[in-house]
């Protein structure tokens, strides 16, 4: 499978008349060559791709699909391509590899490997499915676990332990930022808006660190919203419900099953063929239509996506939102409708999708908001 993988990386090559690929980021290593230690992989045209090694090249050489070489740096690195025309990966390079880049001539394909990863073949649909399950698997967990007192932090604490026990990977990688929390509980009050680009992303443990659940207790009453992400061999899920603290406040309810509607009406809609931007307009039609529109997809600040393609990263292309881009067969997309209520009380409903003729839903879990 691999292989077929180099292959669209060489045709990209070849459309844009370049003689090699300069492979950086450690996700697009991993997905052209088996490994995600430290290094760069040299694509030619015609040739075989060689991985050069930083670190480290023992393992290396047992991961790798391709030639391994010792390198010292960078610097050594670009050495090796510096005469030719080089399409780079640019995806979280920092300054100092930056700067050493003009050096060289060279064209960002960055957007092009990220439209080829947008594509799942079988193996990587299997491990997505696998990924799901797992998050399905621990939230119906939740019901036993949360309790009047605990606090948001505990609760994802044991939330992750469950995750770790089935063979969770560990992390999350976003495409902007490295690391991303497993588990974001958030209960009434603590759905607010922080630094990344997510309706909310918790609390978090201090001014530090403001993403993830925070410290709050969670008492009778609350909303707590769980945006859970599971992970094997690389593939991520993206799936978020709510439950509550013995019962809610009615309008919780009330709101809760016009998003509910909302969500069933665009699921239909997400098929091969269909422009994002059509799906993503309908939500925002219907968000008005049901009254819910004040909150949706944010109170602070709307985000402009209704829902984000899911492999490798926790986000990747298509984006759900105002583009006139098709959903294409084998893609994964989490969708995403969520609403926030004045008091910053967060109501979600996060499925993963496989877009076929079809739209196939990969969680089984029920979308019904559960008392616990």
């Amino acid at each position: 499978m691999r292989e077929k993988r180099i292959d669209n990386l060489r045709k990209v090559l070849e459309r844009r008349n370049l003689d090699v690929a300069l492979v950086l980021y450690h996700l697009n290593v991993y997905y052209f060559n088996g490994t995600a230690q430290l290094g760069a992989l040299i694509v030619p045209r015609e040739e075989d791709p060689v991985f050069y090694v930083i670190r480290d090249y023992e393992r290396a050489k047992e991961e790798s699909e391709f030639k391994c070489i010792k390198a010292r740096g960078f610097g050594e690195i670009l050495s090796k391509v510096k005469d030719l025309k080089v399409g780079v990966d640019l995806s979280l390079v920092n300054g100092k590899i930056s700067s050493r880049l003009s050096g060289i001539r060279f064209e960002d394909i960055t957007d092009e490997i990220l439209r080829l990863r947008m594509i799942k073949d079988r193996k990587e649909i299997k491990l997505i499915s696998k990924a799901v399950d797992m998050c399905c698997e621990v939230l119906e967990k939740v019901p036993e676990i949360l309790k009047d007192g605990m606090r948001e932090f505990e609760l994802s604490a044991k939330l992750e332990y469950e995750l770790k026990m089935l063979g969770h990977d560990g992390y999350l990688e976003g495409r902007s930022s490295e690391y991303l929390p497993n588990v974001v509980a958030a209960s009434s009050g603590s759905s607010k808006p922080s630094k990344l680009s997510a309706v909310t992303a918790g609390a978090g443990m201090s001014a530090a660190c403001p993403i993830g659940s925070g410290k709050k207790r969670m008492r009778k009453g609350d909303v707590v919203w769980i945006d859970i992400g599971g992970r094997i061999e690389g593939y991520s899920s993206d799936i978020t419900r709510c439950f509550t603290i013995g019962k809610a406040d009615e309008r919780v309810y009330e709101t809760y099953e016009r998003l509910k509607e909302l969500y069933e009406n665009c699921l239909k809609m997400m098929k091969e063929k269909v422009k994002v931007s059509e799906i993503f307009r309908k939500a925002f039609e219907l968000a008005r239509e049901l009254e819910i529109f004040d909150g949706f997809m944010g109170r602070v600040e709307k985000m402009k996506f209704v829902g984000h393609g899911i492999g490798l990263n926790i986000d990747e292309y298509p984006v759900l939102g105002d583009f006139e881009e098709e959903l294409r067969r084998n893609v994964v997309v989490a969708f995403e409708p969520k609403v926030i209520l004045e008091d910053f009380t967060g109501l979600g409903i996060e499925s993963d999708v496989l877009i076929r003729e079809k739209p196939e839903v990969l969680d089984s879990i029920s979308t019904e908001l559960v008392e616990c």
